[in-house]
């Protein structure tokens, strides 16, 4: 293991534990909880573009890290394409929805920004009335999920893909550049 991966690794929550609802294939229904959620629920997306989805789950983020007295994350074009990448590979089914390929984002991000701390949340959801919502709630009720949310960073990077199958596929990149 590179020690670029061996760093990442001690610095990352355990990546194994994303949250994940069944694929509509496995012939069951995703869970819908009667819990409210802690994110603010907004009206259904006037689109499916990525850009407006991207825009929604960081707009999400950022008021829950506002209202737990945090900074807002600030977010970055570079980050975003990467997250965009690895959503569509997700929803494309080219990789299992998790964290395959996080060594070689960690690479292609360390080209552009000197971070300290690193981090990755993937989500997937189907059904929804508001696919953002959902998925910012559950990383949210995800005590490694939720980590990074709250976690010291300053920057993100999101990316959200519906494939043709109506799934959604969640990335938000977590980055401090601060010593």
């Amino acid at each position: 293991m590179s020690k670029l991966l061996q760093l990442v690794s001690m610095l990352l929550l355990p990546l194994e534990a994303c949250a994940e609802l069944p694929r509509p294939d496995e012939g069951r229904a995703p869970t819908r909880g009667a819990e409210t959620s802690p994110v603010p629920r907004s009206r259904p997306l006037p689109s499916d573009s990525p850009v407006q989805l991207a825009r929604s789950v960081h707009e999400k983020i950022n008021a829950y890290r506002i209202a737990q007295g945090l900074e807002s994350l600030e977010l970055h074009e570079s980050l975003n394409r990467l997250a965009q990448e690895h959503s569509a590979e997700m929803a494309s089914h080219g990789v299992p929805l998790g964290h395959e390929g996080f060594g070689d984002r960690a690479q292609a991000i360390r080209k552009v920004f000197p971070y300290s701390r690193l981090a990755e949340n993937v989500g997937y959801n189907w059904g929804m009335a508001d696919p953002v919502a959902d998925a910012v709630a559950r990383w949210l009720r995800s005590p490694q999920h939720r980590d990074n949310v709250i976690g010291d960073f300053e920057s993100t990077g999101v990316g959200v893909v519906r494939n043709e199958r109506g799934e959604y596929y969640f990335t938000q990149i977590f980055l401090d550049v601060r010593d």
